[in-house]
This record gives structure tokens, sequence and C-alpha cells, in this order.
């Protein structure tokens, strides 16, 4: 969801979530809660926020809702995989997020073979089993979190994950 505003950015993480399967669309009342303490608002998002509670057949069309208002489309697959990838490596690079944490999140982001996502996430599928052998003492684990800080780095350098 490019160019989200910065008050919204959680609200629109959370929506980029559930289009991946990351997070249950009944958690997205929370995340409308959390926009509106941001200090956002549409008609549709207190609508959501009161919705605690309910299923997919409800919430989803008052989802649409809140993006229509915004003037903000649902993103794509790719768009949302861009969405949270770019996230987590922010998180990582600023310390939110320990890079093992971060490198099996990302590894389980990786969409398939040959997307401009895929590219630029297939490196922590390989760091993973750096992981695994500074468990078994066969790598330095100070190597292998400077490997991970460096790949965050290098695709944020790069506009964050591809999307085409």
């Amino acid at each position: 969801m490019g160019g989200m505003s910065e008050e919204w950015r959680g609200f629109d993480l959370a929506v980029s979530r559930w289009r991946i399967g990351e997070l249950a669309i009944e958690g997205l009342p929370e995340a409308a809660i959390e926009a509106l303490e941001a200090g956002c608002d549409t008609p549709s998002l207190g609508v959501l926020a009161g919705m605690d509670g309910r299923g997919w057949s409800e919430l989803e069309p008052v989802v649409q809702s809140v993006l229509v208002e915004r003037g903000v489309p649902l993103p794509s697959r790719a768009e949302a995989i861009k969405s949270v990838a770019d996230a987590v490596l922010r998180q990582v690079v600023a310390g939110e997020v320990d890079p093992r944490d971060a490198t099996l999140r990302l590894m389980r982001l990786v969409s398939g073979p040959q997307t401009p996502a895929w590219e630029d996430l297939v490196v922590f599928s390989s760091l993973s089993f750096d992981w695994d052998s500074a468990d078994e003492g066969r790598v330095d684990e100070a190597a292998v979190r400077h490997e991970v800080l460096a790949q965050a780095n290098r695709i944020l350098d790069q506009g964050g994950v591809r999307t085409g």
C-alpha cells in the first residue's frame, strides 16, 4: 500500500498482514482502534473499531469501505508482502526485532521463485541455515547477525522489497 501516511501505517500494515494470511481478519477491529488513537478517521473506521467479535462476512465489507473512503486500494498479494517485509526489515535495522526472528519471518514471506519479492528475500532462507549452523557452533552467531543486518539495509536502500 504505497505512500501510506504515518498515522495510517499500523492499520495499513494490519490490512497487508491479513491479505497474506499472517493476521486473521478478526484482528482488524483492534487495528482500527489503534488507527483512531493515532488520529485517523473515516466513517467506516469507527464502525470497524466497534466490530470486535464479528466474523469475516461482516468485517470484510467494512474493511473495504475504510479503504474506499481513503481512496486507497486493497493491496495485491505482492504489495502486501512488500509492506510486511519492509516493516520487518525496518524493525530489524532499528533493533526492534531480533535478527533471528526477522530471518524466520522474512523467509516465510517468500512467495515463490522468480518473483521480485523472492529475489529479494531468498537470502533469508540461506541465512536461516546459518542460524542453525551457529547453534551447532560451526558459524559465528555475530557474523550471522551482521549479515542479516547488511541484507536488510541493502534491501531498504534499494527502496524495499520489489513488487515488479
